[in-house]
Order: C-alpha cells, then structure tokens, then sequence
C-alpha cells in the first residue's frame, strides 16, 4: 500500500549519484502499475527496462498521456507507433530499473498481499496485555486460576512473538526494503527487548510456578516486568500506526 513512498524515499536519499548507471528501484512490471500518478502517488514509466519519472510533467496530468496511455505501464512496444522518438523520455530522470517476474517473486507478491504482518501482530501484542490484566486480577482476588492464565497469555505470547517478528521483517523487506528509518529503528529495538522480557518471565515462571503467589522482593519484580511490557505494547502499536497511516 505504502510501497511507493519508501521506494521514492531510497531513491532520494542517494541523489547526487548517477541514476543512469545505478538505478535504486527494481521492480517487476506488475509492482510498476500501481506507480500511476492518482491519489498523490508518483507518475512512472518504463521503456527499455528501465523507469522514468514523469511525475512532474503536464503531458502526464493525473497519470495519463494524450488520452491513451496510463502512467505505470510498459511504453517499449507502444512507442514504436508514438508521434515521436523515444528520445523524449531522457529529459526525464531514471529512478530504477525493471526486473523479471520469476515464480519467486510471484510467491513472494501473494504473500505480501496477504499482509501477514498485521494478521500475526494483532494477536501477538495483545497477549502480554493480557498477561498483566490476569495478573492485576490476581492481586485483587488472589485466586490461582488468574496467575495461571497469565501464565498461558505468557507462553503463547513467546510463541507469536516468533512469527511476528518473521512477518514483520518479511514486510520491511519487502514492502520498505530496510530502508532503516528512525521508527523502524526503534520498532525493531522495542520489539527486541519486548522479546526478551517475555522469554524471561517465561523461563523464571517455568523454573519457579510459585513466583507470583508468595510474597519476596522478587515476586514484585516479576510483576513490574509483565507490567512493564504493557507500555512497550502500546508504544510498538502507535509506531506501527504511524508507519502504515503516516
């Protein structure tokens, strides 16, 4: 969805550089489509492999040219019936290349389709919350079945908390190709230590089943850290927010 923003970010980011000789967008035809010029996005083209952005030109308002042709489409075999030579496209700048649809990257388009991050996270997050709420229960009534829920919402959240990651580099890699921006700098740093907080309070809970229900310094240390990663889930949950809506 959000795609063409990071691309056209990269790209700017290496201006200066020779976009002739290192183009930084490579894109199969299918990914170039939805470079059409509508609804803010950047108006590009293709011919002879390679990408032009025409974003800026009056020829190309509203991602359309003469009438006919659509931004985002392959102009190398309708040039050939074009009123003018292909010379025309190098008064606009090159910003990448177009690369073969191969049967991975098909795989790889159905599944980014599918958003899998978003589908995983949603239940990942929402388990450590969840954790701290039993466990708030726990304190008030003091019955054991509320310690051992959170217990459950505690191991299940180390369990998502695998394919949550997984999915959530698939999707910077694929959708925002690492572009290692500061929220994503600092979703991967949060995602770790909320990572290693829930490995932690599952271990200490597997080695000690009594942690919670005796009263010691440390059992109020393992309380403030299932409590503590509830903030961490908030704060991961607005960065996400931020990335997909801006």
């Amino acid at each position: 969805m959000h795609l063409y923003r990071y691309q056209v970010f990269s790209v700017w980011m290496v201006s200066g550089t020779d976009s002739e000789t290192e183009p930084k967008l490579r894109i199969t035809l299918r990914d170039l489509r939805q470079y059409d010029g509508r609804e803010g996005r950047p108006c590009y083209t293709a011919y002879g492999g390679k990408i032009y952005d025409v974003t800026g030109s009056n020829l190309w308002k509203s991602g359309r040219h003469a009438g006919r042709h659509n931004s985002g489409e392959d102009l190398t075999n309708i040039m050939v019936n074009a009123p003018h030579e292909e010379s025309v496209l190098q008064r606009f700048p090159v910003v990448g290349e177009i690369v073969p649809e191969t049967l991975r990257n098909r795989y790889v388009e159905a599944l980014k389709n599918l958003h899998p991050h978003p589908m995983i996270v949603h239940f990942s997050e929402v388990l450590p919350i969840l954790a701290a709420f039993f466990v708030f229960i726990f304190h008030l009534t003091r019955g054991s079945e509320f310690e051992t829920a959170s217990y459950y919402m505690i191991s299940l959240g180390l369990l998502s908390s695998f394919g949550c990651m997984a999915t959530g580099f698939f999707s910077w890699s694929v959708t925002y190709e690492r572009t290692l921006t500061t929220i994503f700098s600092r979703k991967i740093i949060l995602s770790l230590i909320l990572s290693v907080v829930v490995t932690l309070l599952f271990v200490w809970r597997t080695i000690d089943p009594d942690i919670l229900t005796r009263s010691s310094a440390l059992t109020l240390v393992y309380a403030m850290m299932i409590y503590a990663a509830v903030p961490v889930v908030v704060i991961l949950g607005h960065y996400g927010g931020k990335i997909v809506y801006g």
